[in-house]
């Protein structure tokens, strides 16, 4: 109260008219020249220096790290083991490639009897199915002919056993083919479909030339349907299934179209 008495009496004598103008100046007080505050915070435009070098980070956003997403396989995974060296690989390998966002292929044994096929097959189902949340494949099929082999009734019934799907043609895999272009009906030896095969232009020697492929990829499902209704001509007659001409290789063209979308195999 008396420091406020004081400095309002000085002022009034400063005021009074009889001091001058220099002395009021020098009695005024100023603020320091310097700034307010020694450590002022940086404008807009500034970067604190310890945020320059890296010192502070920023905070995250959530309460917790975010996960990785791992992206799984969305395509049907299929083993194949066939009989055939070439024919088979490359019709099959052609369909995996139209369908490849949807499947993928491997084969990985070929040139075998449907027997030591099958054996094979199930070495592939008892070191690949242990890992239910990843498996090394969705479905394993043996792909073979009849022909001239002996056990294939038994092979049949392996794989079944074992859960691996088979697709079998009698005589062989080109009466397939050439249901593509016409019906076969009567039974018929390896080397006359094979003979026929070539004359309608699907194969050449063991190749499937680039001109057949328009007819094989088009025509499927009339070779479909003329390959079911060969099996129901069979089984309407008392023939025991797969007789000679027969195929089923129209099932696993049917998987390899659909990829996950497919019903079960029928």
């Amino acid at each position: 109260m008396a420091h406020r008495e004081e400095r309002r009496r000085r002022n009034d004598a400063l005021f009074a008219g009889g001091v001058s103008a220099e002395a009021r100046r020098s009695a005024r007080k100023t603020l320091p020249s310097g700034a307010l505050r020694s450590r002022s915070r940086p404008g807009p435009g500034r970067v604190p220096t310890a945020c320059r070098r890296g010192r502070f980070m920023t905070r995250p956003s959530g309460r917790y790290p975010r996960r990785r997403h791992v992206k799984r396989e969305t395509r049907r995974i299929f083993r194949i083991l066939t009989e055939g060296e070439v024919t088979e690989p490359r019709y099959l390998t052609e369909w995996a490639r139209l369908n490849r966002h949807k499947v993928f292929v491997e084969i990985t044994d070929r040139g075998m009897t449907p027997d030591a096929l099958v054996r094979r097959a199930q070495e592939h189902a008892r070191a690949g199915r242990p890992r239910r949340r990843d498996p090394a494949f969705d479905e394993i099929w043996c792909v073979f002919d009849v022909d001239q082999h002996p056990n294939v009734p038994q092979a049949v019934h392996n794989a079944g056993q074992s859960g691996i799907e088979v697709a079998v043609s009698n005589p062989c895999i080109e009466l397939w083919l050439v249901l593509h272009a016409r019906h076969q009906t009567a039974w018929i030896s390896r080397r006359d479909i094979q003979q026929r095969s070539h004359e309608l232009g699907l194969t050449s020697g063991k190749r499937i030339p680039e001109t057949a492929w328009m007819t094989l990829i088009d025509d499927f499902e009339t070779a479909k349907h003329r390959a079911r209704e060969l099996d129901a001509r069979h089984e309407g007659n008392g023939s025991p299934r797969r007789t000679n001409p027969s195929t089923d290789v129209w099932r696993l063209v049917d998987r390899l179209r659909y990829g996950l979308d497919t019903a079960p195999v029928p």
